[in-house]
This record gives C-alpha cells, sequence and structure tokens, in this order.
C-alpha cells in the first residue's frame, strides 16, 4: 500500500508565499518608484544633489519587512528585494539598473539581520529596517564613488537609518 502512494514533492515557498511575495514587492516597486521623484523634489528644494530625501527611505524597505513578518522563513525579504528592484526599474525608476542591486541588497540585510536575531519581534523589525534603509546610501556610494565628505555621507545614512526604524 504504502507503494502506491503518491509523495507531494515539497517546496520551500508556499504558492500563498510567493503571492504574498509577489503583491507586496509589485506595490512596493511601483511606490519606490514615486518616492524616488519625490526625494529628487525634496533635494532640488534644499539645493543639495542628492541625499535630502533619506528622510522617507524607510519606505523602500517597509515592503522587505512586511514580507519577512508573515513570511516568517529566511530568503523572503531577498527575494522581495529581487523582485520590488527589477519593478521600480521597469516603472522608471531615476536610479536605473542600480535599482536592482540597492533593492536586492536591502532585503536580504533584513534576512540576515532577521537570521542573527533570530526573532520576528518589532525590535528585530526595527533594526533590519533602519540597517536596510540606511545601506542604500553607502550601495549607491560604491557604485558611483561621488565624492561627496564622508560627514555628508554620514549624516544621510543616518537619516535613512532613523527613516527605516521609525518607518
Amino acid at each position: 500500500m504504502e507503494e502506491n502512494m503518491v509523495r507531494r514533492k515539497e517546496y520551500y515557498f508556499s504558492n500563498r508565499d510567493l503571492l504574498v511575495i509577489a503583491i507586496l514587492s509589485g506595490i512596493g516597486g511601483v511606490m519606490s518608484t514615486y518616492v524616488g521623484y519625490l526625494g529628487n523634489l525634496v533635494n532640488r528644494l534644499f539645493g543639495v544633489p542628492y541625499g535630502a530625501g533619506q528622510f522617507v527611505s524607510g519606505l523602500h524597505v517597509f515592503w522587505f519587512i512586511l514580507v519577512a513578518g508573515l513570511i516568517r522563513k529566511p530568503g523572503a525579504a531577498t527575494t522581495a528585494g529581487l523582485l520590488k528592484g527589477i519593478i521600480e526599474l521597469l516603472t522608471g525608476s531615476t536610479h536605473g539598473i542600480a535599482i536592482v542591486l540597492v533593492s536586492l541588497t536591502q532585503g536580504l540585510l533584513v534576512d540576515v539581520v532577521l537570521s542573527i536575531t533570530r526573532r520576528y519581534n518589532l525590535a528585530s523589525f526595527m533594526l533590519a529596517g533602519g540597517l536596510a534603509a540606511a545601506s542604500n546610501v553607502l550601495v549607491f556610494q560604491l557604485l558611483y564613488f561621488s565624492g561627496v565628505p564622508i560627514t555628508y555621507i554620514l549624516f544621510i545614512a543616518c537619516m535613512a537609518l532613523i527613516s527605516g526604524v521609525l518607518l
């Protein structure tokens, strides 16, 4: 009788998990495109080439925290980061292809922090959100070598970190 039983293949992510990742990444990717344009507007208003918009950078990582909290499996935020980055690129992000790497890095950091803390609680989510939000400043600096003073980079990274913790 055991020979006749069909064995179902188990996948890491269920259909529900994949649907949650796809929906939240889609919403996040489209929203982040507009948040990016808002950031550019804020930069122009303050007369700086970039960085002033970091006070809303937590909105970019909110989606990864939400995915991680709903799915609670390592790799969910990273997968969401990759998909969100691709969607953001395809919806006209001002950052071009670099946004895929930035979003992937942010999702990976959320997964890493949650794996290290081994907790899915508010403090872990706040730490993961803050570090992931601040990482975009560092990734863009590594990609573009803007020559901006390190104090300014640290300042806008701190703004992003606070935004990621709060949002």
